[in-house]
């Protein structure tokens, strides 16, 4: 955590009943995770602990429902009236001279965000660890090419999207990822001419391969080389860069 590598891992997803026959779905973090958890929090709550209004009673130590009765009860021999809210999304911001639609909008580009996180710890993609250095400078290398992929495949995710294509980009990760290109080789005096060709594509593969734009070779290329591109920087991982 101190280096700036950390990065946490999957949670695993677990459904437990409720009391109106429904189902909670928790998330359970990775031993790591935790006691990273646990650091953060040590840290972080004698700081931010006393802030808090004294009538907040959700998650606090030392303050547990039974003093959310004892608290309501008393007010009500001098209160009247009880109000009561179910916001779906709280707003806090400090960004006075901003209007409403921007901070909206920008309250909306959160979700953008914690979908590239969620790609960047994809166990199978684009994702960020185990980075297997251990000097500042390696370190940065290993950032520039895990943002440097996650632009292009973005970029892919955006044009096959863009032809009417609707798949994720994990999705579109595996399709392409599957793709192979053959080198038939042969013999000068055989006279046959060698060429590169594709291996044989599911229905899903020959829709983006053959629907993506076409609107100039680059483009074509991006997107048809993303596979390539994918096995490629895993392999940067084993190159040394030297001091």
């Amino acid at each position: 955590m101190s280096s700036g590598s950390y990065v946490p891992l999957l949670v695993k997803r677990v459904e437990i009943p409720k009391a109106d026959s429904g189902r909670r779905a928790l998330g359970i973090p990775t031993v790591t995770d935790w006691i990273a958890q646990t650091v953060v929090l040590g840290r972080l709550k004698p700081v931010l602990d006393r802030r808090f209004d004294p009538d907040s009673y959700g998650y606090r130590p030392g303050k547990s429902t039974i003093y959310v009765v004892r608290t309501a009860r008393e007010r009500c021999w001098h209160y009247g009236w009880v109000l009561d809210l179910d916001m779906k999304v709280f707003i806090i911001t400090d960004h006075l001279t901003w209007s409403l639609a921007h901070i909206i909008q920008a309250y909306r580009t959160f979700s953008t965000i914690e979908e590239t996180f969620k790609k960047m710890k994809n166990v199978r993609f684009l994702r960020w660890q185990p980075t297997h250095h251990w000097t500042d400078q390696k370190l940065r290398v290993h950032a520039f090419y895990c943002v440097l992929v996650l632009l292009v495949s973005s970029l892919a995710h955006k044009e096959v999207r863009h032809v009417g294509i609707e798949i994720s980009l994990p999705s579109l990760l595996k399709e392409l990822s599957a793709i192979r290109q053959v080198a038939l080789l042969y013999p000068p005096a055989s006279g046959a001419k060698s060429h590169i060709t594709l291996t044989r594509m599911s229905s899903q593969q020959k829709k983006i391969h053959r629907d993506s734009p076409d609107s100039g070779p680059h483009r074509r290329g991006a997107i048809n080389s993303l596979s390539q591109l994918h096995h490629s920087f895993k392999a940067l991982d084993q190159i040394i860069i030297p001091n």
